[in-house]
């Protein structure tokens, strides 16, 4: 089989390295891959030995068929071109990043082949239905690495099929040695910037843990907090000669996986293997309650913060420093988990079995659920 991975600017950059590993399984099954990326990315993108890239233009909706067409002739010229052994046709397209959704659904049409949508947070659960019309003369697969997401989408549309492919990781040989006596700690605050309530009240309570904590030194995502406008609250809050903005931190990660700690503020059930590598690092994870991320089990791979308000998050913060045993072992025990339940070879067995189950036919034409 043929695959067309399509991930938008977005997703691209952030979870470049999950794609990277999905890609390398793929081929390992037998896939062929051909990887579609945005143009304006392809500078930074370091496509993999085993699969075939192809650029395409983001725009305006008035210019997407056109540019659905530029991408789906691409795609069959490399697959036509490519080994027999994947035939000489794509087969389906796997869309990552809502950003691509559509032009994803346009292709897939243009050439024939099962769509398939990457839905990787709760706020996506609502927009498969619109996003696959184009769509309409194939068959749509809503695949998604959590349970509780499925089933919301499995009652906004109970006709709409949907698989469950939770993301994975691989572990470290050896744990981050967190905590470490006489060096400084750092924590890494990463978000999207599109809950700035939740991030204002982690703020604050980082704030209040820093008074305790006067060594303590924090790297933010700035792109998050540019969105959430929380610059002036930083300053407000007089913590930024111990507080720097970092471009990219889920893009490069080589910074936010030598942290003690990683700050997740929100609670939009948005999927982040950048959670799941520090996890397996066996680096303490502080986060906001959420329901719709499975990963995050209070006590066993995070401590978490139920209240978005500064006092919870003050208090969680600090335990990690006052109690650094207890610390140190939730981050141990985050590491067994991600080791025992979120191995990055059992989302590529997870993902072709979906594959697998497209094309033999058992999936719901989207022209049947059109209205």
């Amino acid at each position: 089989m043929r695959i067309l991975i399509l991930a938008d600017e977005s997703f691209a950059a952030r979870e470049r390295t999950m794609l990277s590993r999905l890609e390398v399984g793929l081929a390992d099954e037998g896939a062929r891959v051909i990887h579609a990326i945005p143009a304006r990315a392809a500078a930074a993108h370091h496509p993999e030995v085993f699969s075939q890239t192809v650029t395409y233009e983001e725009g305006s909706a008035l210019s997407r068929r056109w540019r659905a067409q530029r991408l789906a002739r691409a795609a069959q010229e490399l697959a036509e071109s490519g080994d027999a052994a994947g035939g000489s046709k794509v087969d389906l397209v796997h869309v990552f990043g809502e950003h691509a959704w559509s032009i994803g659904a346009d292709a897939a049409a243009l050439l024939g082949a099962g769509l398939i949508l990457e839905v990787w947070s709760g706020s996506l659960a609502l927009r498969p239905r619109g996003a696959g019309a184009a769509h309409d003369s194939g068959a749509l697969l809503c695949l998604t690495p959590d349970p509780a997401i499925a089933r919301i989408l499995q009652e906004q549309d109970r006709a709409a099929p949907v698989r469950v492919a939770p993301w994975g990781v691989h572990t470290p040989a050896a744990p981050h040695d967190i905590l470490k006596e006489g060096r400084s700690p750092f924590a890494v605050l990463i978000a999207s910037g599109r809950d700035p309530a939740g991030m204002g009240a982690a703020l604050e309570g980082l704030a209040r843990a820093m008074t305790e904590v006067p060594d303590l030194m924090v790297f933010a995502d700035s792109a998050a907090v540019e969105r959430a406008r929380l610059w002036p609250q930083v300053k407000k809050l007089g913590i930024t000669d111990r507080f720097t903005l970092a471009a990219d931190l889920e893009a490069r990660r080589e910074l936010a996986l030598r942290a003690d700690l990683l700050i997740l503020p929100e609670a939009l059930g948005d999927h982040r293997t950048v959670a799941l590598d520090a996890m397996a690092a066996g680096m303490i994870v502080v986060a906001a309650a959420d329901p719709l991320v499975g990963t995050l089990i209070d006590g066993r791979t995070a401590r978490l913060v139920t209240a978005p308000r500064p006092g919870p998050w003050a208090d969680a913060l600090r335990w990690v420093f006052t109690d650094r045993a207890a610390a140190r072992s939730l981050g141990l025990s985050a590491r067994e988990h991600i080791r025992e339940c979120c191995r990055a070879s059992s989302q590529v067995s997870a993902v072709v079995d979906a594959y697998e189950w497209m094309l033999q036919g058992e999936s719901i034409p989207f022209k049947d659920r059109a209205g």
